[in-house]
């Protein structure tokens, strides 16, 4: 099994009186590409990537899933696409990236969607997670998938846990999440709800769905704004094509680029017409 230190591993090469590059590790870098692919369809959820990673066999140090933090911290890392930060000054550098920008792009706007809530996907989005805390220290619980392979069970069962228990001794037992989830529905069944505290439930949903709406445009703008910039571009390409003003290699590639950011963004537009409010 690979730990998360290899995601970050890039092999160094160049003697000692050369300048140092850098190239993507081999077994890692497919891996983290099909990762970004994955996430941009918008199907999966961070929590989903979790899992996907450990069927992987892409572990933490200490031999766990690998958390949430650092998932996302990867699809937030602009060094996957080329782009290298130093001393607050941004450039290209000479490594070999592992994704375009564009998809690393497309990866940003589904994070901004997952932030707002309008992806509602929830196969393994633990719905309890930052609302229990332990009842021996008093942590907040978290919850990863766990690979089974006994003689009675086997695949991923997935666990409530406090944060605490591995790694300063605390007795907490583990919870199944499937166990937990449906102790909280009973309890939640039993409630008894006034018909003010009904309304102010109502009245906030409705601001909710105002709230999303707003923002649904508001992207919707962005994107269309992008898009017309793109095709603006394009158009001045295919003139300095037409003028003699730039060789053929730099037109197919500058032209192909565009072509690939305007059929992401495309897609973006078609996924925000269909989206639920």
């Amino acid at each position: 099994m690979a730990t998360i230190s290899c995601l970050h591993r890039i092999s160094s090469v160049g003697g000692e009186d050369e300048k140092k590059t850098t190239e993507p590790d081999p077994y890692v870098a497919p891996i983290i590409k099909r990762m970004f692919e994955l996430y941009a369809t918008g199907n999966y959820s961070i929590f989903e990537l979790q899992t996907w990673f450990w069927e992987q066999n892409i572990l933490s140090k200490n031999g766990t899933a690998l958390g949430h933090s650092v998932i996302n911290n990867i699809l937030n890392n602009p060094f996957y696409y080329g782009l290298i930060r130093w001393h607050g000054e941004s450039k290209i550098g000479k490594h070999a990236p592992i994704i375009t920008k564009a998809l690393f792009d497309t990866c940003q706007y589904v994070l901004a969607k997952h932030r707002d809530f309008l992806i509602r996907k929830r196969t393994h989005d633990y719905l309890l997670r930052g609302f229990i805390y332990c009842s021996d220290c008093g942590q907040r619980y978290t919850a990863d998938p766990h690979k089974i392979n006994s003689v009675k069970r086997k695949g991923i069962i997935h666990y409530y846990h406090c944060q605490k228990r591995d790694r300063n001794g605390c007795p907490s037992p583990y919870v199944e999440a499937d166990t937990l989830e449906k102790q909280v529905e009973k309890e939640i069944e039993r409630m008894q709800f006034s018909p003010e505290f009904i309304d102010k439930v109502v009245q906030k949903a409705k601001e909710f769905v105002e709230e999303n709406r707003r923002t649904i445009d508001a992207q919707r703008q962005g994107i269309l704004n992008q898009k017309t910039e793109l095709e603006t571009k394009r158009r001045k390409l295919e003139n300095k094509m037409l003028d003699d003003t730039i060789d053929n290699d730099t037109f197919k590639r500058i032209h192909a680029e565009i072509a690939e950011k305007i059929f992401n963004l495309n897609n973006l537009i078609q996924e925000i017409e269909i989206m639920p409010i």
